[in-house]
């Protein structure tokens, strides 16, 4: 499989392409594009950072950072499987083009039949669908890559591009890194992410975008291919509804909103390498935390509101 910090880059998925046509410019960290399966990725074999793990870091703490890696976490790494993250990858299989699904003709996983064709599927690093959930999918499938081939966007979405592409990358300092980009154009200018979301109203997912840290995924995905090409990609981010009529919107980061994004990346970097180097994963600060009185709470508002109590 080759360590984070071969000599040279190779771009592999299925396919080669010319060496020399990998950067325009001389790349900042040593870096490599690997073809790994998913099952790899998560374990982890490079004891690497990921931006799960980097959301986690600023968002939360050290401590839940911890958790959510698979070399790190205190109990035994199992990869998890639930029903949103198989969805999600039967409908990544539709739009992207590649194969990791088995359509299993049971009503259900009850039988002993259904559980080991299920257990088959997964020992053999693949996802298990039951039809009535992969007919489901067929239809936002359906919808997504009309919408797509539809939008007016340069360059087209999800085209001219590889998909599932993971990229290795040593930032110094004892800290290796890792990405996993859902599509990466050829020319490594432009990089596509999907997002199913309950909602895709543009002013909603964004306010939703924040919460969920998708802004330090996007700054950390451009780091790694600016490592691994010397290019600087746009990260164009595509949410689309479960439901019809399937509503897709897509999201870009202003220059400002990614320089806030890419200020936590070197946040998240500095504390997991200290964390790293410490063995010191710290939660919630240790002091006692004084609840003040809120604006809405304050007695004029408190009269206002017990005097219309009824009794």
């Amino acid at each position: 499989m080759g360590g984070p910090c071969d000599e040279g880059t190779r771009a592999s998925s299925g396919r080669e392409r010319d060496g020399a046509a990998l950067a325009q410019e001389e790349p900042t960290v040593t870096a490599q594009l690997l073809n790994v399966t998913v099952e790899e990725y998560w374990a982890d074999p490079w004891m690497s950072l990921n931006s799960t793990v980097a959301k986690a870091l600023i968002l939360e703490t050290p401590a839940h950072a911890k958790e959510k890696h698979p070399r790190l976490m205190a109990d035994q790494y199992v990869p998890r499987h639930t029903d949103a993250m198989d969805e999600g990858t039967a409908l990544h299989q539709m739009l992207l083009g590649d194969d990791r699904c088995d359509i299993l003709d049971y009503d259900s996983f009850r039988s002993k039949d259904a559980q080991a064709a299920r257990d088959a599927s997964r020992a053999a690093g693949r996802t298990p669908l039951l039809r009535h959930r992969w007919d489901e999918i067929l239809l936002l499938g359906d919808s997504l890559k009309r919408q797509v081939e539809q939008f007016p966007c340069d360059p087209p979405l999800f085209v001219d591009g590889y998909a599932e592409q993971t990229i290795i990358w040593d930032e110094g300092g004892g800290v290796t890194c890792r990405a996993r980009l859902d599509w990466l154009h050829n020319d490594y200018a432009t990089i596509d992410d999907l997002k199913k979301s309950r909602s895709a109203q543009p002013r909603a997912w964004q306010k939703a975008m924040w919460r969920l840290g998708y802004e330090i995924q996007a700054a950390f995905y451009i780091r790694g291919v600016k490592a691994a090409f010397g290019r600087t990609p746009v990260f164009r981010l595509v949410a689309i509804e479960p439901e019809p009529p399937y509503a897709l919107s897509v999201h870009t980061l202003s220059p400002d909103a990614l320089k806030a994004a890419q200020d936590k990346v070197d946040l998240a970097l500095e504390l997991w390498a200290e964390c790293l180097e410490t063995g010191n994963w710290p939660a919630y600060p240790q002091t006692v935390h004084v609840v003040e009185l809120p604006e809405w709470m304050a007695p004029v508002e408190w009269e206002l509101v017990t005097d219309e109590v009824p009794f």
